[in-house]
């Protein structure tokens, strides 16, 4: 996973602003304002989140 400076340093540090999300298939991409500049996507699989959030695993697959 790559981290962004924008993700780590702006008017508010270490904070990101969802703007939206979409679901297709078992993906979900979230849009997030960064650094109060710019306008980001990530995204990740649903079965891998809920896998994190369930069993508190970090290196899910």
């Amino acid at each position: 996973m790559s981290e962004s400076i924008h993700e780590r340093i702006g008017d508010v540090n270490n904070v990101v602003f969802t703007c939206g999300a979409i679901v297709e298939d078992n993906t979900i991409y979230l849009y997030y304002g960064a650094a109060d500049s710019c306008i980001a996507l990530a995204f990740a699989e649903i079965d891998q989140i809920l896998s994190i959030l369930i069993e508190g695993d970090l290196q899910a697959k």
